[in-house]
């Protein structure tokens, strides 16, 4: 019995619109999940209701390339990470934000007369590396974009599915690059470190609390009494601030979690756990909310 068929029977308070879901990821990253619920929705024949509302505004940081001719491996830990890391331009050794309109180049400096070249250029220290690593299928579908080797993923896409993984078992003596965002856990940093691994971490961008106007668009959808869909602490963290949520664990906001972990943190805020996904991939979170509503609806 899935997690989604375990949390399906807890009751809910009748005020809660289980025809009413929220996903909450960043803007740009929640197209194919909606679609894919409201087709849910028409597949058990009710009218599903999905709406967006980002708990996260996601922001590129300025970062110094470091030195890749000394590294074994790669891991990225994100979509996010694997953007803002191939996708920023080149200033003064550093790389720093850009805006949507800008053209993606690299300045060199090397030369009397500064020119720009294309960013791909910049990473051909890449190439040598001997292993690329993601999270999950999402981030590797993305990193294969930019690089010709294979880049291998794990089917438990979290930190402890990459740490199982054949390639980082017998590390001692390597060094290995882990493109993130700000902030996150560190399990996987330091259980590298402990197998004898040289770690080097790079921040390519930051999770930051939604802006006034999508705060208050936020707490009007609550007022619907939805189900929200939350994949990341973050996300959990500004949604309890934003809603003002007490600190009572009264308030028993519903939500669907993408891990057992996110749950536990979750009741500790109060939350009422609707289901726990298997993942956080949109297969997955898809699977989970038909599994919820086929039991609802089957009651």
């Amino acid at each position: 019995m899935s997690d989604s068929r375990q949390t399906a029977q807890i009751q809910l308070s009748s005020k809660v619109n289980q025809h009413i879901w929220v996903v909450t990821r960043p803007l740009g990253q929640a197209d194919a999940l909606i679609t894919a619920l409201q087709q849910v929705g028409q597949q058990l024949g009710i009218e599903l209701i999905v709406s967006h509302q980002p708990l996260l505004q996601i922001e590129a940081c300025s970062f110094q390339l470091p030195d890749l001719s000394n590294i074994d491996g790669v891991i990225a830990i994100s979509p996010n990470a694997v953007a803002h890391f191939f996708n920023s331009p080149l200033v003064d050794g550093n790389f720093t934000p850009h805006t949507a309109d800008q053209e993606v180049y690299a300045t060199s400096n090397t030369a009397k007369d500064s020119k720009s070249i294309p960013l791909e250029i910049a990473y051909e220290s890449c190439q040598h590396v001997k292993y690329w690593l993601a999270v999950g299928e999402k981030t590797a579908s993305s990193l294969q974009q930019h690089i010709s080797q294979s880049v291998i993923s794990p089917l438990q896409m979290n930190s402890e599915g990459l740490l199982n993984l054949p390639e980082l078992q017998a590390v001692a003596g390597q060094s290995w690059l882990i493109i993130k965002g700000v902030g996150g856990r560190n399990t996987l940093s330091q259980t590298l470190q402990q197998r004898g691994a040289k770690v080097l971490t790079l921040d390519v961008y930051q999770r930051k609390l939604p802006d006034f106007t999508s705060q208050k668009a936020i707490i009007e959808q609550q007022k619907q009494h939805p189900i929200w869909i939350v994949t990341s602490y973050e996300a959990l963290e500004n949604l309890y601030r934003i809603l003002g949520l007490s600190s009572d664990y009264l308030h028993r906001t519903p939500i669907v979690v993408s891990s057992e972990r996110l749950k536990q943190l979750a009741l500790q805020k109060g939350f009422t756990i609707v289901a726990v996904s298997a993942g956080a991939s949109h297969t997955q979170l898809v699977q989970c909310v038909k599994e919820y509503l086929e039991s609802y609806l089957g009651e």
